[in-house]
Parts: structure tokens; sequence; C-alpha cells
């Protein structure tokens, strides 16, 4: 009995090794993705925030910031999910943030902010500006326990969210 669970832990650690390979190898490829359409960015900025963009294919959203998968792809539905082997993908490239006071925590002095996301958008493999997207996070909390530490709305959730929204290409 004792040889079956030794074997069964072996192969769960050997199954997370084998997931986090693969997820690696993902965000190296997705991250090659973004390496094309990078360039782009000033071109995005120049056609600002004219229309809504469409989704050709599926969204890979991105930040720059970090030059990391950005958690708002983590929450957009798994139909919308890119993954690199996709053939038409639309990357969302989180690429700052204004931040706006909104609030202070009477016991911290704290502040709390509101955050105002830029986002560009372009499509892979066509390396086709599209234009630019601001997101409003979502609100901070308006009472926390005391930190020593600023508060900042999540812009996750609204970024995947205003992604959903957006007209998909037929």
């Amino acid at each position: 009995m004792k040889a079956v669970k030794v074997i069964a832990v072996l192969a769960i650690i050997g199954a997370v090794t084998w997931l986090a390979i693969l997820d690696h190898r993902e965000i190296m490829q997705e991250r090659a993705i973004v390496s094309h359409v990078r360039n782009l960015l000033d071109a995005c900025k120049s056609m600002g925030d004219s229309a809504s963009p469409t989704i050709k294919g599926k969204a890979l959203v991105w930040d720059m910031t970090s030059d990391s998968r950005s958690d708002a792809h983590d929450r957009l539905p798994s139909e919308l999910k890119a993954t690199s082997a996709d053939s038409q993908i639309t990357v969302f490239m989180v690429i700052g943030e204004r931040n706006v006071q909104v609030g202070t925590y009477s016991v911290s002095g704290e502040p709390a902010y509101r955050q105002y996301m830029d986002v560009a958008v372009a499509y892979w493999p066509e390396k086709k500006a599209v234009g630019m997207g601001y997101v409003v996070s979502k609100e901070p909390r308006s009472s926390r326990p005391v930190e020593h530490r600023p508060e900042y709305g999540d812009p996750y959730e609204p970024i995947a969210n205003w992604i959903s929204t957006l007209p998909k290409a037929r």
C-alpha cells in the first residue's frame, strides 16, 4: 500500500512539473507574438480611442510594464482566450496606468486610487495597429483593515469585461 502512495505522489509531482513546463513554453511563445506587434504601440497611440476595436480570432492580454501575461487574460471567458496555437489573435497590450486619488483611509492615512488603464490593440499575424482603449478599474475598497500601503482598484476584471463586450469579426 505504501508503494502505491509513493507512486501516486510521484505521478502528481510529474504531472504538475509537466504542466509548469507547458505553461512556461506557452508564455514564451506568447512573448514572441507580442514582440512582433510591440513596434505598433506608437501607431496605436496616434490612432487614439476612435472606435471600439473588433476582435479577430481570440484575445491575448499582455502587460507591457512587466512583460508578462496580464491577470486580465486569465479572467477572459475560455472561448475568447488566445493561445499561441491560434492563427488569428487580437493582442491587447496594457501599456500604462494613470492613478487618481479618490480617498484616504482614516486610520493609516494611506491614499486610495482609481486606475485608468491604457490598452493598445493590434492584430497578429497581420501586425496591424488597431487603436487604443482606456479602462477604468473597480473602485478601491471604501474601508479596510489598517495597512500601511496605498490601495488600488482592481483593473483586471474591468479589462476582461471590456474585451468580452467588443464585437467579434466574422
